[in-house]
């Protein structure tokens, strides 16, 4: 599961050149990172239960919007989240 530092690293890193990020394409980003966390979580010998897919998308959800809406972004860093197969992904690679 992606640590708040990473989730941290994500946000600083948007807001390098591009155009500001809208709220719906913040939201997006943190489903697609809940997302890559619960199929992470799911391949391990105790998969998640709903309370703690509800954790992780809430916990996601809030640390992306808060630092995102506003931020710059570009088409390729939102194309890359859209791509990226882990959540480490999306900070390494797509806002690198």
């Amino acid at each position: 599961m992606a640590r708040p530092a990473c989730i941290l690293s994500v946000l600083l890193l948007l807001s390098a050149c591009g155009r500001p990020a809208t709220v719906q394409e913040c939201e997006e980003i943190a489903s697609r990172v809940a997302t890559l966390e619960y199929e992470a979580a799911s391949k391990s010998q105790s998969p998640p239960q709903p309370d703690q897919i509800k954790t992780i998308r809430a916990r996601v959800h809030e640390a992306m919007t808060k630092g995102c809406v506003g931020k710059r972004i570009t088409e390729r860093a939102l194309q890359c989240v859209r791509n990226a197969k882990t959540a480490d992904a999306i900070q390494k690679v797509c806002f690198d």
